[in-house]
């Protein structure tokens, strides 16, 4: 739909995505390290603690092997794909598409709006804050926490939704819910209780805002988006 309506090529749209993407994950970081920044009494430990040993523990030497490994064949990869591109149909095709990806991530710094995409960026982030404060706000059994509280959590669900689970189920109730009783000794049934409100009122407000603006997009002419 998104081709059709700018008359952008798929491999550039896809590009775009890339792009948004990685900005989401930029600013996951910058807000993880903000919030250790001014709150690391409180919060340093349960992250080093359930992030960044148990992501140490798990590293191996085969795990290492592995990553070379893989490393190692890509780099084959594309140096085939690149070599061979002129003359065969297959790999020439694979360097279109990579190469119009490239072209769509770097289309984004060039586009003609930047401080309003960071502005939006900001305003989305906010918004995701504003409904994890609402959540405590809305939950009685979590009484006392406060806007800080709800900068944590929110924080800590943004790792469980980058985890490669379909919407983070699972992982987002998890590793909420582990936060809960860690810090502030929050019984598990609470702490998953609360996580599921706090999940699902998201996915439904992204739902309900990502029909309205799929619904826009499609009503708007072709020939009104900015180059």
């Amino acid at each position: 739909m998104i081709t059709k309506k700018t008359g952008l090529p798929f491999e550039t749209v896809a590009g775009t995505v890339v792009l948004e993407r990685s900005v989401d994950l930029l600013s996951l970081v910058l807000v993880t390290m903000a919030v250790l920044f001014f709150q690391w009494d409180k919060f340093g430990a349960f992250v080093n603690r359930e992030i960044i040993t148990a992501v140490t523990n798990r590293m191996s030497v085969n795990l290492a092997w592995i990553t070379a490994a893989v490393v190692f064949a890509s780099g084959v990869f594309l140096y085939i794909v690149y070599h061979f591109r002129k003359t065969n149909p297959v790999f020439r095709k694979i360097a279109n598409i990579a190469k119009g990806v490239i072209n769509g991530v770097v289309s984004g710094f060039k586009m003609p709006q930047k401080w309003m995409f960071l502005i939006y960026t900001a305003a989305i982030w906010f918004c995701y804050w504003l409904m994890s404060y609402t959540t405590i706000l809305a939950f009685p059994a979590v009484h006392g926490l406060g806007a800080s509280d709800a900068l944590f959590l929110m924080m800590v669900g943004g790792f469980g939704w980058v985890i490669p689970v379909q919407g983070g189920i699972g992982a987002y109730h998890f590793i909420i819910s582990l936060a809960l009783a860690s810090i502030y000794s929050i019984d598990q049934t609470t702490g998953v209780v609360f996580a599921t409100i706090s999940h699902e009122s998201q996915a439904v407000t992204m739902l309900l805002f990502g029909t309205i603006s799929l619904i826009s997009f499609y009503f708007k002419k072709k020939g009104t988006y900015p180059d």
